[in-house]
């Protein structure tokens, strides 16, 4: 029997699977990647003198296609009843520099609606975990951004051996007396985008997921996908060519499996297969 043991979103919560992280990434320079935004939900609470507090909850990456849409993974938009169940709990894009105040009406723009895929699948077998179609769509009210990212135009399996960077919006801190690694929002530490250079490659046949894009990481480094970011886009020339969905267990995100070889940068779902239904949200 064969089984693959993969982080899809790493732990639970309230039955809701937790994002994907982004380990050994590096600041993006600010403004160089406008499109690539948070999805969150904002919390806002009266206090007892009438004043209004507010506060938001980082759940997962995604890329501004347009003013009113935005790409990500589909687990990335399933279960939200867990987090928003409650009259002041929204679901928000935010974008623009983590330093902007949440009270700033260009710092993020609501929700209307979230769409997964209508084929998309996510269950789990005594053999294998099953994952397919994760991809979803975030219509949103205008985002005023200044740039955004087209879908890539080019059939994913071409691409193998090109390069591209992959982002997202988790941060990992390394405490230096003790070795040891711990993760955290970056809301609270005020992180920008972390981002890395990849080499696209063909991902081994895996059962239950698919279809599937892996990254390889650059010689000399370690940069790695774990719990706590998913649906970061993987942008090549060509626009965006897969978002983040999967990655192994691994020493460096804290896996059970405390493997040590870093044999890939996580499993990425393709966009290209979804093109014309993603146009044709888009598009109307």
């Amino acid at each position: 029997m064969y089984i693959l043991f993969i982080v899809i979103l790493s732990s639970q919560c309230s039955g809701k699977r937790q994002p994907l992280r982004v380990y050994g990434g590096e600041d993006a320079d600010q403004g160089a990647y406008p499109y690539v935004v948070r999805l969150e939900i904002r919390h806002i609470n009266k206090i007892a003198n009438g004043s209004i507090y507010g506060r938001h909850t980082h759940l997962c990456t995604a890329s501004a296609l347009s003013p009113t849409w935005a790409v990500t993974a589909a687990h990335c938009l399933t279960e939200l009843h867990v987090y928003i169940e409650g009259l002041h709990n929204k679901l928000v894009i935010r974008y623009g520099s983590v330093y902007n105040s949440l009270k700033e009406n260009n710092t993020f723009s609501h929700v209307v609606s979230v769409i997964p895929h209508p084929k998309y699948v996510d269950r789990e077998t005594k053999q294998y975990d099953v994952l397919k179609n994760d991809i979803g769509l975030i219509e949103t009210n205008p985002m005023p951004l200044k740039r955004f990212i087209k879908l890539s135009p080019v059939d994913f399996h071409t691409l193998y051996g090109h390069e591209a960077v992959s982002g997202g919006f988790g941060i990992t801190t390394k405490n230096e007396s003790y070795n040891k690694t711990k993760t955290g929002n970056t809301l609270k530490f005020k992180k920008p985008l972390q981002i890395f250079k990849v080499i696209i490659n063909k991902c081994m046949h895996i059962p239950g997921l698919g279809p599937l894009l892996c990254l390889d990481y650059r010689c000399g480094t370690i940069a790695v996908v774990c719990g706590g970011d998913s649906g970061g886009p993987v942008i090549h020339a060509s626009g965006i060519v897969a978002v983040l969905s999967a990655s192994r267990p691994n020493m460096y995100c804290g896996g059970a499996s405390g493997n040590t070889r870093i044999e890939d940068a996580g499993f990425h779902c393709p966009v290209g297969p979804y093109v014309e239904w993603i146009n044709s949200h888009v598009r109307n």
